[in-house]
């Protein structure tokens, strides 16, 4: 009676171990199933940055799942800074540097880069990628920030209140006065005499010692006419000041709560309920007037509580200042046909995903507008 469960349970650990690994047809898109909460990824990535005068980056890539996955890693190179060494066959194009890797599983490749920034530029945030060989949903995404050397301090020349020179004619200064006063105190009896003598020699006048009170109240409301048309001349101009900045908000849209938080492509921004990170922007060659491109955003809620979000509130904007929403058809389209905005965002949940806009004309956005809230200010991104 004992033999036969011992039985079942041995037949189906050998089954379990003969099934051999569902393996991954050649050329299909290895697109991860969970989008991007820390530690669910195929592939994960970290990325590093140090160096003195110019900044090197170095990319980590692992792969977390139990077969082997080609990987393409796509590292932006930020406006503003040049190229000045790839490693391992890694080869730049328009603003981002790209590999592509043959990952084992449990394996880790590092790639690095050097930039050359501009020599204003004193921070410089590089985002990096890992995608399938096919699709726009990426694996994973990170960035990291270099800061330039502090510069070296200068001492700064002592006040001139602090040197010498005007020590000793402060100095000079003390006992001049001190003297004058001296002289005024031992002379005064003398300077009282001959006063009074003065005094009683001359006629007795009556003397007027102060302008009539007409004069006084003339003068007093004259004044207090003056600070009043000051007052209101001051109030009219800031009144007409913020009308026209209310109406110029208006037109344009923008009636939010709060300042909006501005970054770089891969720097984290907090606004009133998400934390947003841009890492990629790509844009297609426009067809038939409208273009698409393709934004990859990381999430994470930091509201304490789930929240909805939604996609006519995430916009691009042109130069022109013409501006559109999230194309949600080409959305869903990009994340294999999951709807990113039909259910809130859990509390500290963290979202990786790409969100295409669908752009009128040649030119492509230059900056991405993200928020949570209907309100929020929520946080802008300058492309380069």
């Amino acid at each position: 009676m004992t033999r036969t469960p011992i039985r079942l349970a041995a037949l189906t650990v050998l089954v379990s171990v003969a099934m051999p690994a569902t393996a991954v047809p050649a050329g299909t898109a290895q697109t991860p199933t969970h989008l991007a909460r820390a530690g669910a990824h195929a592939v994960t990535v970290k990325v590093s940055g140090s160096g003195g005068s110019a900044p090197y980056y170095r990319t980590e890539v692992r792969n977390e799942s139990p077969e082997p996955l080609d990987v393409v890693v796509r590292q932006g190179v930020p406006a503003g800074t040049a190229v000045a060494a790839v490693s391992d066959g890694g080869y730049q194009a328009r603003n981002e540097i790209t590999w592509r890797l043959r990952l084992v599983p449990g394996e880790s490749l590092q790639r690095s880069a050097s930039l050359a920034p501009a020599g204003t530029m004193r921070e410089v945030v590089v985002p990096a990628c890992a995608y399938p060989t096919q699709g726009d949903q990426p694996y994973d995404c990170a960035s990291t920030t270099w800061a330039a050397p502090a510069l070296p301090v200068v001492k700064a020349a002592p006040p001139w209140w602090m040197t010498l020179p005007a020590l000793i004619g402060s100095i000079g200064v003390v006992l001049l006065a001190a003297l004058f006063f001296t002289w005024r105190r031992w002379s005064a009896p003398r300077r009282l005499a001959r006063a009074e003598r003065f005094r009683s020699e001359m006629p007795r006048y009556r003397w007027r010692y102060g302008p009539p009170v007409w004069t006084l109240v003339l003068l007093s409301a004259a004044m207090v006419t003056v600070v009043g048309a000051l007052a209101a001349w001051q109030g009219a101009v800031r009144f007409n000041r913020a009308g026209e900045t209310t109406r110029a908000a208006l037109e344009e849209g923008k009636g939010w709560i709060g300042d909006t938080t501005l970054g770089q492509l891969g720097a984290p921004m907090r606004e009133q309920f998400f934390e947003f990170a841009v890492y990629r922007v790509t844009c297609e060659p426009p067809a038939g007037g409208k273009g698409r491109c393709v934004t990859v955003v990381g999430l994470r809620n930091v509201s304490g509580e789930s929240k909805p979000w939604y996609g006519m509130l995430q916009r691009a904007y042109q130069p022109n200042g013409n501006w559109v929403s999230v194309d949600e058809e080409a959305t869903r389209a990009v994340n294999g046909g999951r709807d990113l905005f039909a259910t809130p965002v859990p509390a500290g949940e963290e979202l990786l995903f790409p969100l295409a806009f669908t752009v009128n004309g040649e030119t492509p956005p230059d900056r991405i507008e993200l928020r949570g809230g209907v309100f929020s200010a929520g946080v802008t991104v300058r492309l380069p």
